[in-house]
C-alpha cells in the first residue's frame, strides 16, 4: 500500500469569490472599517434603515421609488447579511443582534437573474445562501491548498482555492482513491 505525504495549507492568495468569480446575486454591505460586498451605486445614507433599503431593493425596476432615487432595484430575494466582528469576522445570512455582530446589508437578484440562470425561486434562494458561505470563507481566511506527494517525495499532485478546510480534504481523499 502506498503511503502518501499531504500538506494542507492556508491560501494566502485566492481568488476574490465576489470579483472573480461569476454571481447571480449582488451584495450591498455598508461598513465603517471593511470595504464589503459587491460595488453598487446604493449609498448607505439615502435611507432612515435596514427597511427602507430592502424596500427600494425589492420595488420593481418600473416603478419609482421615490423622487431622489428613481428606479428601484426590482429584486425578488433580498436575504439580510450580518457581521460577527471579534478577533476576526464572518457573515451569515440573517439579522444578528447582539455584541459585536449586527446587520451590514442585503444579497439580492432579481426574476431576470434568475431566468437565465435556468433556476427556480428556491434554486436561487439556495444559491445566494451558498454564496455567502463561499464569501464568509473569503473574508474569514478559510481558504485552503494541498500538496501530494508520494513516500518518496515525488510530486503527485497539488491545488489551491479551496473554500473551507473540509473541501480541501474531499479533494485530497479524491486523488489518493485514483492514485
Amino acid at each position: 500500500m502506498t503511503e502518501y505525504n499531504v500538506r494542507i495549507e492556508q491560501d494566502n492568495d485566492p481568488m476574490h469569490p465576489r470579483k472573480d468569480h461569476d454571481n447571480l446575486g449582488t451584495m450591498v454591505c455598508f461598513h465603517t472599517r471593511y470595504n464589503l460586498g459587491d460595488e453598487t451605486h446604493i449609498e448607505h445614507d439615502w435611507f432612515g434603515g435596514w427597511n427602507e433599503m430592502k424596500e427600494f431593493i425589492l420595488t420593481p425596476d418600473d416603478k419609482e421609488y421615490s423622487e431622489y432615487l428613481g428606479e428601484g432595484m426590482g429584486a425578488v430575494i433580498a436575504l439580510p447579511l450580518s457581521l460577527y466582528d471579534h478577533s476576526g469576522i464572518s457573515m451569515s445570512v440573517g439579522v444578528s443582534r447582539g455584541w459585536d455582530c449586527g446587520q451590514v446589508g442585503f444579497i439580492y437578484c432579481t426574476q431576470k437573474d434568475i431566468d437565465a440562470a435556468g433556476m427556480t425561486l428556491e434554486d436561487a434562494e439556495r444559491h445566494l445562501r451558498g454564496e455567502v458561505e463561499t464569501y464568509n470563507a473569503f473574508i474569514s481566511g478559510d481558504i485552503y491548498g494541498f500538496t501530494v506527494e508520494d513516500e518518496s517525495g515525488e510530486h503527485i499532485d497539488s491545488c489551491w482555492g479551496f473554500y473551507g478546510y473540509d473541501a480541501a480534504k474531499e479533494a485530497i481523499t479524491n486523488i489518493i482513491r485514483e492514485n
